[in-house]
Order: C-alpha cells, then sequence, then structure tokens
C-alpha cells in the first residue's frame, strides 16, 4: 500500500485513485464540478508545459482554456481513464502550437546549442540556468524534454502525446541530451 502526504494529515494513495477514477467517471456524466476538481489537480502541469512554449501568461491562459473546454467537450471520448493525463497535456500542446501557428510566430533558436549529450538527470530542472537552456532548444526538442523529465512521461506516451513514433522520441530526446550537455556545461564554468 502505498500513502502520500497531504496537508497535515496522509492520504491513502488507493484512495487517492478510486477518487480520481470516480471523479472521471462522473465528468463524463456531466458532473461539471467533477471536472473541475480534476482539472485543478492538473492546472499546473498544464501552465508549466503552456510556459515552455509559449512566451506570455495571456497566451498560455488562452490555450489553458481552450484545453480545458475542448476536454470537457470530449471527456466521453477518453477511453482509458489512465491516460487522461497524457490525452490532457496532448490538447495543450496542440492548442499552444495553435497559438503559435496563428500569431506566425518564429520559435527562439540558439545555434550555439548544437553539441554533445547531457547532464539532465544531475540538475534540478526549477534552477533557471536549466530553465534557459531549455527554453533555447528548438520546440522539436523542447516538447519531449519537458514531456519526459517534467510531466514523467513514458517514450511511449510522449509518442502518442506529439503524435510522432517512439524511435523519434528517442532521437528528439537524445538529440536534446546532447545539445543541453554542453549548454550546462557552459554555465557550470
Amino acid at each position: 500500500m502505498y500513502f502520500d502526504e497531504v496537508g497535515d494529515g496522509i492520504f491513502n494513495l488507493d484512495e487517492k485513485i478510486a477518487v480520481f477514477e470516480n471523479n472521471i467517471t462522473l465528468a463524463k456524466d456531466g458532473n461539471k464540478e467533477a471536472f473541475i476538481s480534476i482539472i485543478e489537480e492538473y492546472k499546473a502541469d498544464l501552465y508549466r508545459m503552456g510556459r515552455t512554449i509559449l512566451d506570455n501568461d495571456e497566451d498560455i491562459g488562452d490555450a489553458m482554456q481552450e484545453t480545458v473546454l475542448k476536454a470537457y467537450k470530449s471527456l466521453k471520448s477518453l477511453k482509458n481513464l489512465h491516460s487522461f493525463k497524457t490525452w490532457l497535456i496532448k490538447i495543450m500542446v496542440n492548442e499552444c502550437n495553435n497559438i503559435l501557428r496563428s500569431k506566425k510566430r518564429l520559435v527562439f533558436f540558439n545555434k550555439e546549442t548544437d553539441k554533445e549529450e547531457a547532464y539532465i538527470d544531475n540538475y534540478n530542472l526549477e534552477k533557471q540556468p536549466v530553465l534557459e537552456a531549455i527554453k533555447s532548444l528548438e520546440l522539436k526538442y523542447r516538447e519531449p524534454i519537458l514531456l519526459y523529465y517534467y510531466e514523467d512521461l513514458s517514450v511511449k506516451e510522449i509518442s502518442k502525446c506529439l503524435g510522432i513514433s517512439e524511435g523519434t522520441v528517442k532521437s528528439r530526446l537524445a538529440r536534446a541530451r546532447f545539445k543541453l550537455f554542453h549548454l550546462l556545461r557552459e554555465v557550470r564554468g
């Protein structure tokens, strides 16, 4: 049995999963409060993903709003309750990309990042130099790195989320690590 600390007490993880599954079932039946409860669980994940793709809070808010709306409208089509997070993040990534396309923005790319494998695991991903290095990557490398390290998605889940093959995910992760290695090594001195 697994336990998760919540506030002052301990919450049985099995109970937490049961509550989540119940909320999904209720939300599929049209219960708005249950859906809001689920979204509250993932709000920070959605914001963090949006922050890495878009450059301002207004666009991130728009993407989050569209994501929540689309998720609510198509929740009944969700077949596997346990893939909810992957499904929700995929919607968010698509909405962020739609905003980028609509504004015809160019994603910032630092040409000096073309180098070797990174020590991502040795860094706290919340540290500013790491975030800046990740943000300097091309979007096609940034997305898999963030989904893998920030959202703890598997290669298979990232493949589904981004609509690319597992081999492409592995390749992009390797290239992103390669590029980040030198960026982070330069920061370390």
